[in-house]
């Protein structure tokens, strides 16, 4: 059985949409039909229900070339869902995995998957892990500590760019915020963080809050400068540069109306 770069995606209160909110699942399915990971000849994708797989279908790279691709897969999904207020948990490891299309039913199954389905849901965040083993392979993302076992991989390049150009120091002057594509994510990073600090402090379910607000304590902890004047100003647009007023509308919770409406 030969050992491919694997990449596992959990969509998170996938069973209560479906119960209270079935309108999302299409929009759901709508966007794993989209996904990136569909378009690059190198890899497979498979979904099943509320669960994704991605692993490539050949060995002509090494593994930075399919781990780099398999962080991008992520992100991509990322930055499509949280606009609906969808959230997942994501894994990358290598492994044994055999894929075979049959002629009626897909066959597939391994180590690789098992090890994922195991691990991941020991996990008490939200977003994409990587087995430690393997992150000296990401080259393009940048990788913080998570436990023994993971690493958590930064999907907000955005965030991270805007922290490094500031030095934690808001506002930066308009011809830093305007003159670079380094920011254009910075709005749906926000968006991110206003989203799951209300989850953090509002979701009914105490498990739910507890891996919203282990999630928020991750990026906290890595950008406690910034974090800390985002915070008191509420993760607006304007922190960032008085004139910049974002693309999206910066006080429009998204978790709320979700919560109100899918109880």
């Amino acid at each position: 059985m030969l050992e491919k770069c694997f990449l596992y995606i959990d969509i998170l209160g996938f069973s209560k949409m479906t119960m209270n909110c079935p309108e999302k699942i299409k929009k759901i399915f709508k966007i794993l039909d989209e996904i990136k990971a569909h378009h690059h000849s190198g890899f497979r994708t498979i979904v099943f229900s509320d669960t994704i797989l991605v692993f490539n279908e050949n060995d002509s790279h090494g593994d930075h070339y399919y781990i780099t691709y398999l962080c991008e897969f992520v992100q991509d999904l990322f930055y499509r869902t949280i606009y609906f207020n969808v959230y997942f948990r994501a894994v990358i490891t290598k492994g044994e995995f055999k894929y075979q299309k049959l002629n009626h039913i897909e066959s597939y199954y391994g180590k690789a998957l098992v090890d994922c389905y195991n691990k991941e849901k020991k996990l008490k965040s939200i977003g994409l892990f990587i087995d430690k083993k393997f992150s000296k392979d990401v080259v393009t993302f940048k990788t913080v500590e998570y436990d023994v076992d993971f690493n958590y991989v930064i999907l907000t390049q955005s965030f991270d760019y805007l922290n490094t150009v500031s030095k934690g120091v808001l506002p930066i002057e308009d011809e830093i915020f305007e003159e670079t594509d380094m920011l254009d994510r910075i709005d749906e990073d926000l968006l991110f963080f206003r989203e799951i600090e209300y989850l953090k402090n509002n979701h009914a379910d105490k498990s739910v809050r507890f891996k919203y607000r282990k999630t928020y304590g991750i990026f906290k902890k890595q950008y406690p400068k910034i974090f800390k004047t985002f915070e008191v100003q509420g993760f607006l647009p304007m922190t960032i540069s008085l004139s910049n007023n974002g693309r999206i509308n910066p006080f429009e919770i998204r978790a709320k109306n979700e919560i109100d409406r899918c109880k």
